[in-house]
């Protein structure tokens, strides 16, 4: 796991200098500058606001929890720091989530078979939040003429597939697959720590399926404030750009940041998707805007 770490960290850095080359970073400073004080308090309230729009999404997933404002000062916090975390980390998930399932733990009594099933629906949810910021820009591709070639294709086909993945995801957890195949393979491991595992699995299941087949209002409610959190950066794009004096109309602001999260959430091995969240901005705020450095003035902003 270190080496791949180093590899990550290192490619990310590869990336981040390739991009540094290709435009001017002098003028990008420059650009940065012109936010000012209060631009850059404009860009951290939408932040804050998102990142609540995020832990309340979390809070629904939780069984034990309900949506008041006890248990989002409970979540929140934790959920901003394990976020921090995972961003900095290579294979996101796997940095921040454990801590913050033991900060659950710990504080509020939360247990791990519950936070399995929060984990598992907090990521489906994500990835949903992203196909829907995705498919709702294929209107806005049809007449942004300005778009590098192949864009369209490209980005369609990878909504398509990332789409397919996260069905499979999802019916995998609908339909109980982990716990069945356990169950026709338990013949060939007879001991009590298989039968807890499988037991424990078949717990984690039973939350996922009360939560997506019975608890539908929280399931939508839930999705909903996914969707909100990241769309929120499509505001900070269009109030940025416009503080840069390169503006954009609000749905290439949307289009904008939906190919980020897209590509931010492929190249979830990267640490931060450091390099390719960049290399996005570079190319298509620069294509949007006609200025490469004020879409590296975007991404360092961010």
């Amino acid at each position: 796991m270190r080496v791949f770490r180093t590899v990550a960290l290192m490619v990310g850095i590869g990336l981040f200098v390739l991009v540094l080359s290709k435009a001017d970073v002098g003028e990008a400073w420059a650009y940065m500058q012109r936010l000012g004080v209060w631009g850059l308090i404009a860009v951290l309230s939408i932040k804050a606001v998102a990142s609540v729009s995020d832990a309340a999404s979390r809070v629904l997933t939780l069984h034990s929890a309900s949506l008041t404002g006890p248990w989002l000062r409970r979540v929140w916090p934790v959920q901003v720091y394990g976020e921090a975390l995972n961003s900095v980390t290579p294979l996101a998930p796997l940095g921040g989530e454990p801590v913050k399932a033991a900060l659950w733990r710990d504080r509020y009594g939360i247990g791990y078979r519950e936070l399995a099933a929060s984990f598992a629906a907090a990521q489906t949810l994500n990835a949903l939040a992203v196909i829907v910021l995705a498919l709702s820009c294929a209107p806005i591709l049809t007449w942004t003429p300005a778009l590098p070639a192949g864009f369209r294709e490209a980005g369609m086909a990878a909504t398509v597939s990332f789409a397919a993945l996260i069905l499979i995801f999802y019916l995998v957890q609908r339909h109980r697959v982990v716990s069945r195949l356990g169950s026709r393979v338990s013949w060939l491991v007879q001991s009590a720590r298989a039968q807890r595992l499988l037991n424990g699995i078949r717990g984690v299941e039973d939350t996922l399926v009360a939560f997506y087949a019975t608890h539908r209002s929280r399931f939508v409610a839930a999705a909903a404030f996914s969707v909100a959190a990241l769309g929120f950066g499509a505001l900070e794009i269009f109030i940025v750009l416009e503080l840069l004096d390169h503006p954009v109309s609000f749905a290439e602001a949307w289009l904008l940041q939906s190919t980020v999260v897209l590509v931010r959430s492929a190249a979830f091995f990267l640490p931060a998707s450091l390099g390719a969240q960049e290399a996005t901005f570079l190319i298509v705020c620069g294509a949007l805007t006609g200025s490469p450095a004020t879409g590296l003035a975007m991404a360092l902003i961010r």
